[in-house]
């Protein structure tokens, strides 16, 4: 979160509440219909391993100005660490305290200073598709354990997911990433240009469900030549790997399709169109 920060004070990435704060109801059925589903849920290695870490070093930060006891105790039982290990994570973790953008330096009096922001994991999936069918948008995940989640939400015809615009779609498996726009905010034009259009163009085409043989074509020759340009003038390593989806149909599920026609959400697309996941693990 904090590496996109200036990117958020610019409004390039722009971040929304969780509907579900503005409506119990919603809250309340998605979170019965993410209950019902986690038996089923399979956790990637690497979400887990993420998980842990967010979950260790969230776990350090709320531990950072409880009394030296209480830190000790933590640790101990927590991380299984012996009492002179513990104080020396302690010593290591309150050297850290000044220059942490995350660990609290003070308590906070209940009602009076700071605020609680309650966030809920389980429910993302139902969400995601919700959010993106309300307001029309694709979506887009570095999530191995969501993609595979959003993977089975493709529409399917007699068990078949056809790809209609795959052809122009295939080509596009990686991207080089962009440091001027990392570094001064500014997109960098050449190939990026060139790839940012191509992709806006195709988009487009799904949107409007147009499947003209030959804008397909001719997107997927322009991308075929760009991604062999790319691939001759940029260092392998700093490209990103690149998976689109856009079924025939769109994705959706049927637990959202209720929560869409139990809100008060007067219009929302039936499907999500597309898909982007950005740097997959390639083991689930």
């Amino acid at each position: 979160m904090l590496e996109i920060e200036p990117f958020i004070a610019l409004n390039i990435v722009n971040l929304i509440p969780s509907l579900m704060e503005f409506d119990s109801d919603l809250m309340e059925a998605a979170m019965e219909i993410a209950a019902a589903r986690a038996p089923t849920r399979n956790i990637c290695e690497v979400d887990r391993k993420r998980y842990f870490e967010l979950t260790t070093e969230d776990l350090l930060n709320t531990v950072a100005i409880m009394p030296q006891d209480v830190k000790i105790q933590t640790l101990t039982q927590q991380f299984g660490l012996t009492e002179i290990d513990a104080k020396r994570a302690i010593s290591d973790l309150e050297s850290q305290a000044e220059s942490s953008h995350l660990m609290m330096l003070q308590r906070f009096d209940s009602g009076e200073e700071g605020q609680f922001l309650l966030f809920k994991m389980a429910p993302n999936y139902e969400m995601s598709l919700l959010t993106a069918q309300a307001t029309g948008s694709v979506l887009i995940t570095d999530s191995g354990s969501r993609w595979q989640e959003l993977v089975r939400a493709q529409h399917t015809n007699q068990g078949v997911v056809n790809y209609p615009w795959n052809s122009a779609l295939q080509h596009v498996h990686s991207s080089p990433l962009d440091y001027q726009l990392l570094e001064n905010v500014q997109k960098s034009q050449g190939p990026f240009a060139t790839l940012r259009r191509l992709m806006k163009t195709t988009d487009c085409m799904i949107l409007t469900n147009d499947r003209n043989a030959e804008k397909i074509k001719s997107i997927s020759d322009q991308a075929k030549t760009l991604m062999n340009q790319i691939k001759d003038t940029t260092d392998h390593s700093n490209n990103c790997a690149l998976t689109i989806l856009s079924p025939e149909g769109g994705l959706y599920d049927t637990n959202v399709q209720r929560l869409l026609a139990r809100s008060n959400c007067p219009r929302y697309e039936h499907q999500v169109r597309s898909i982007y996941g950005i740097g997959l693990p390639s083991q689930p």
